[in-house]
């Protein structure tokens, strides 16, 4: 008696192939727990991806150099956010700062600069030693 052959609406063959994609598991390791065959998730695969290419897959040399620059930017500012969390934010800016408290705390980090703490501070390099 012959088998009679299955029929796959296209939403399941999606579903299927977002699997694979989303879980990163093996094209034969999902067919087997679905219980169809390696070949055809592999050609719904290869059908998917190419319904679904955009055609840019690769980082262009400015958005790679835009993430870089976002990045150092990223880095900058995680340094400045416990400082800033410790200055007093009803300090106006054109009044003179303590910076005694600050300075004493921050100046024995090594990744904290006084460069960066006069910037943060809003005083000049030789304002902060005084």
């Amino acid at each position: 008696m012959a088998k009679t052959r299955r029929q796959f609406t296209p939403e399941y063959k999606d579903e299927a192939v977002k699997l694979v994609i989303n879980t990163g598991r093996a094209v034969a390791n999902v067919a087997r727990e679905l219980g169809i065959n390696e070949a055809s998730l592999g050609r719904w695969a290869t059908a998917f991806k190419a319904r679904n290419d955009t055609g840019e897959t690769a980082v262009t040399e400015s958005e790679r150099a835009e993430l870089l620059r976002l990045h150092k930017e990223n880095a900058d500012l995680k340094l400045d956010r416990p400082f800033l969390k410790k200055r007093p934010s009803s300090s106006p800016r054109n009044h003179r700062i303590r910076t005694e408290s600050v300075r004493t705390d921050w100046s024995k980090k090594d990744n904290f600069i006084i460069v960066r703490t006069a910037r943060l501070l809003e005083v000049s390099r030789s304002g902060y030693y005084a």
